[in-house]
């Protein structure tokens, strides 16, 4: 909180800073990842890969209403974050 009152927020956020004693390295998840949108985000949305000024951070971009791997159908999904969400209330 103290960068972002000081800086500014940007709708981009990365806390670790990438030189210095503390650094960040690349990691990749054993399972997909869902990245899932709606109207109220931070992160400005990007709804196809032509959107990234670099590709690469697009790379495996997939849709679909299919079973994803360890996850189930993201209708399901969705339904199981509605659910989650309202026992915070």
């Amino acid at each position: 909180m103290d960068k972002i009152e000081r800086d500014g927020f940007d709708r981009h956020y990365e806390p670790q800073e990438k030189t210095g004693p503390y650094h960040t390295e690349n990691w990749q998840s054993a399972y997909p990842n869902l990245d899932i949108r709606h109207g109220m985000t931070l992160t400005r949305s990007k709804w196809s890969p032509d959107e990234f000024r670099n590709r690469k951070y697009a790379r495996g971009w997939k849709e679909t209403d299919d079973e994803i791997a360890d996850w189930g159908r993201p209708a399901d999904v969705i339904e199981r974050v509605k659910k989650e969400a309202l026992c915070l209330i």
